[in-house]
Parts: C-alpha cells; structure tokens; sequence
C-alpha cells in the first residue's frame, strides 16, 4: 500500500481533489490485486484477534495519515468544508473495501459482478465523496 504514495501527484501542486481521486483509483487496484490479504485482514478485524495492532501501524498508520493530512490541506485551502477527517478516512476507505467485500453478494442479487474497475469504480467513489448523491436545486 505504501507504494501508492509514490505518485508524483501527492508532492505536486494538485488539487486535492486530484489528489484523493489518485489516492482512491490506486487503493481500489490495491484490493484488486491482494484479495486474499484483504480476506485474511478482514477476519483479523472482525475477530478482533491479536493482530490488529501490527496490522494497523504495519499497513494503515502511514496510509491513514496521509490522507488525513490531505484532507486538512483541502479544509485550510477552501476546497473542502469543515469536517472530522478521521470519519472522512474510515469512510472513503470502508466504501472501496465494503464493495469488494460485498461483491458475491451484488453478483447473486443483481446475476452479475458490479465494475469495481479503478477508473469506473474510482471515478463513483470520489464522486460520492466529493458531490454526495442528490441533485443541486
């Protein structure tokens, strides 16, 4: 996951919208890749079992971060409103990794896969956080 980081987007001048775009299209290539990583981390996490602290500052201290420092350069800029950046973090990440979770689920309902792709999917993702769903008046 580190190596997502090493875009040149994240020591550019770019917006952070660019930015968290870049960051959510390389997180979702990232569950793509690793899914047995992402199964293993998820029983670790609901089992609550002894891992959970090297887990947490092996692979989502420095990732968490970041993206907090991200945001709150967006907050103090004007491109983003005020808000609790750690909500913000658990949020975006838990979208990305609820719908691979969820994924048999949305084939069995829906008889296909949903296109977690990183442009489609990515694209979705910060959309949602960016603009939310409901149309402006």
């Amino acid at each position: 996951m580190t190596d997502i980081w090493s875009d040149p987007v994240f020591t550019s001048e770019s917006t952070v919208r660019q930015k968290v775009e870049k960051y959510v299209e390389s997180f979702i290539r990232f569950q793509k890749g690793n899914e047995d990583l992402r199964r293993i981390m998820a029983m670790e996490f609901a089992g609550s079992g002894g891992n959970i602290t090297w887990i947490c500052e092996s692979y989502f201290a420095d990732n968490y971060s970041r993206l907090v420092r991200i945001f709150k350069q967006g907050m103090k800029n004007g491109e983003l409103k005020k808000f609790d950046p750690s909500l913000a973090v658990a949020s975006l990440i838990g979208v990305i990794i609820h719908n691979f979770i969820l994924q048999p689920m949305a084939e069995h309902i829906h008889g296909k896969g949903v296109n977690l792709s990183p442009k489609k999917f990515g694209a979705f993702v910060t959309e949602l956080f960016f603009n939310g769903l409901a149309k402006r008046a």
